[in-house]
């Protein structure tokens, strides 16, 4: 039987992301899991990246939920630089994580031909369970 602990959300602090937010909180609460946001800063990213500690990114996190909503999940914020779907390989292997959670961004079928998106990115590199969150009609790009 699959037991989960640990779970991941690589957050992207970039697309507005309360639903999502919430729903990664509501899941680690149904498991008793503990919560990891992961943001990784893209190595061509440079000074353009705003959230390069772990602190900015709980406060990145924080606006978006309360921290009542909060207050009986164990929450852990990390950082890391380089292509998004080997740090989360290494963060899942590092801290033994049991699930990723990644949302769904809603491409053109022009942009899906020409690229790989993020989130198959990770799913064809995870070695454990993928959990898909839509976003929000009114939260999608």
């Amino acid at each position: 039987m699959l037991t989960i602990k640990k779970i991941l959300y690589p957050i992207d602090l970039d697309t507005p992301g309360e639903n999502i937010v919430r729903q990664a909180v509501s899941i680690a609460r149904q498991f008793g899991a503990q919560l990891h946001f992961l943001y990784v800063n893209h190595p061509q990213a440079g000074y353009r990246t705003p959230y390069n500690n772990e602190d900015e990114v709980a406060l990145a996190v924080r606006g978006n939920i309360s921290w009542d909503e909060l207050s009986d999940v164990v929450v852990h914020y990390a950082t890391s630089k380089g292509e998004l779907e080997d740090e989360v390989n290494n963060y899942c292997e590092a801290q033994k994580i049991d699930l990723i959670l990644i949302s769904h961004k809603h491409h053109s079928k022009l942009y899906l031909k020409l690229f790989d998106t993020a989130q198959e990115c990770i799913v064809n590199r995870a070695d454990i369970p993928v959990m898909v969150l839509p976003l929000s009609k009114d939260t999608a790009p």
